[in-house]
C-alpha cells in the first residue's frame, strides 16, 4: 500500500476503549478513520468532531452498506462481538482487532475461525 493509508473504522467508539483506539488511530500516519459506530449518538458525534471523522453510524451494517474498511477495531461487549466479527468477515474486512474474547460459546468462536478462513 505504497503512499496509500489504511482505511479504519471503530465499533465502540464511544466508549472509553474505544475513544483510545480511535485517537491511535486518528495519530497514525499511516490510518485514515473511515468511520465510528455506536448508538451513544452523542459522545461519538464529539469523539468524531474531535478527530475530523466524517461518517458515522449507530450500527455496522450501516458502516459496512457503505464501506468495507481495511481495518475494523470492535470494542464492545463480548455478547456482541460474534455478530460484529462475522459481519466484518463476511463483508470481505481484512483485518479486524477483538478487544475482547470473540464469544462466551466455543461453537461461535469456531465459527468465526471458518468464516476468517
Amino acid at each position: 500500500m505504497a503512499n496509500e493509508k489504511y482505511r479504519v473504522a471503530v465499533v465502540g467508539a464511544a466508549g472509553t476503549w474505544g475513544r483510545f483506539y480511535t485517537r491511535a488511530y486518528a495519530d497514525n500516519p499511516d490510518c485514515e478513520i473511515a468511520g465510528l459506530v455506536d448508538r451513544a449518538r452523542e459522545r461519538r458525534d464529539q469523539i468524531a468532531e474531535r478527530y475530523g471523522v466524517e461518517r458515522v453510524y449507530d450500527e455496522l451494517k450501516d458502516l459496512l452498506t457503505v464501506a468495507v474498511p481495511d481495518i475494523v477495531s470492535i470494542v464492545v461487549p463480548v455478547s456482541q462481538n460474534y455478530p460484529c466479527v462475522t459481519a466484518c468477515a463476511e463483508a470481505g474486512v481484512r483485518v479486524v482487532s477483538c478487544e475482547k474474547p470473540i464469544s462466551h460459546e466455543l461453537h461461535e468462536a469456531d465459527e468465526v475461525i471458518r468464516i476468517c478462513r
